[in-house]
């Protein structure tokens, strides 16, 4: 999805934002992995990478068609780019939220497969590339929101919390087209996801 032309600017220093901190959550997992070997954070450290290539190509790639609206009487072609960009983005956040969606479901084998089935059929009308990254974070988000219930602890709620957020995030970035404001809070609300996911790593104790 490309973001309304007044926030372009502002996107492209999001995206940055998010990808650093996507990056943080890659190495403070992998040090918990190194300290406590919880296979979980490994997976973490995996998708996160992956996410952080993947805002940091999004983010470049909105740059580049912002110079490039600038440069627009100089004959710049940013078409080509812009789907080069948006292809990395995606293929690399759909394989690291399926990596994360493999990882828990691994953990958690009573998720409700019917609820998956019926709350992921809301999602066909999107695009097809968001509507494979909704499905992942949907059923990542039940298989999170299984495990808070069985284990109740502050940092599975907290786990749930980010994988809600960044679910929601994606439906207000899908409904951008109908109301650019839908297309910020979207945003915003995918760095604070991320940034919880942060918090958590740097303080964390015991088992997410």
């Amino acid at each position: 999805m490309f973001p309304p032309a007044y926030f372009l600017a502002l996107d492209i220093v999001l995206q940055l934002i998010t990808a650093i901190v996507a990056l943080a959550v890659a190495v403070f997992a992998f040090r918990g992995f190194r300290w406590v070997g919880e296979k979980n954070l490994l997976y973490i450290y995996l998708a996160f990478t992956l996410l952080a290539v993947a805002f940091f190509a999004s983010g470049m790639t909105y740059a580049y068609a912002w110079l490039a609206k600038l440069t627009l009487s100089r004959g710049a072609a940013p078409f080509l780019v812009l789907d080069l960009g948006l292809w990395v983005y995606y293929i690399l956040s759909i394989g690291a939220y399926g990596i994360l969606a493999f990882a828990y479901l691994r953990r958690v084998r009573d998720v409700p497969i019917g609820a998956a089935i019926v709350g992921t059929s809301l999602f066909l009308a999107a695009p097809p590339l968001e509507t494979v990254m909704m499905v992942l974070l949907f059923v990542i988000f039940l298989s999170q929101l299984t495990h808070y219930g069985a284990k109740k602890s502050q940092n599975s709620l907290i786990v749930m919390s980010s994988f809600l957020m960044l679910l929601l995030s994606h439906i207000f970035i899908l409904f951008g087209n109908l109301a650019s404001f839908s297309y910020v809070v979207g945003k915003i609300l995918q760095l604070f996801a991320f940034i919880s996911l942060l918090y958590l790593l740097s303080r964390m104790r015991g088992p997410i």
